[in-house]
């Protein structure tokens, strides 16, 4: 009996785990939850003589939960559908093969000419474009001449501020 003993100390109590020969870590439950590893916010004085200056104070979490919540704006700017309803008086319309002076690839596009701009639409049909040239954007339209040269590659070109334009 010499190995019974009685503790006085409560249970749980600091000076409980410093007692006794017996570990019992194991059987111990973890109290506390974990913490996120985000660094947290500076504290401050929460201490307020008027109540009415602490009812109208907004909790800070919902600032985060708001700024959390918002989408990016680049996913906005990518998502935008390109669309183009016909409201200015088409003049010319039809089909065109292009290429620019920085991508040789030649792309086919339905192509109308309005008055304020020249729109490359995916197809004839549909109001979804590939791109729109504002006439105002336009410096230069150079026509090429068929007797100086064997194949002609384009009829015409169309220099922007950035590119040109091979059609």
């Amino acid at each position: 009996m010499n190995d019974l003993r009685m503790n006085s100390v409560p249970y749980g109590s600091r000076d409980d785990l410093n007692e006794g020969s017996v570990d019992d870590s194991g059987l111990r439950m973890p109290t506390h939850k974990t913490v996120q590893n985000a660094p947290s916010a500076p504290l401050q004085g929460t201490e307020s003589n008027d109540k009415n200056d602490f009812n109208n104070r907004s909790p800070p979490d919902d600032d985060i939960n708001a700024e959390s919540q918002n989408i990016p704006l680049q996913r906005i700017v990518m998502s935008k559908k390109q669309t183009k309803r016909p409201n200015n008086k088409v003049i010319r319309e039809g089909w065109m093969v292009h290429y620019t002076d920085k991508h040789n690839m030649r792309k086919k596009h339905y192509w109308r000419l309005d008055t304020k701009s020249i729109v490359m639409y995916k197809d004839d049909q549909g109001s979804g474009y590939y791109k729109e040239l504002p006439l105002s954007e336009i410096l230069e339209v150079h026509v090429v001449h068929g007797d100086l040269k064997r194949e002609l590659t384009h009829y015409f070109e169309i220099k922007t501020q950035n590119s040109k334009y091979f059609i």
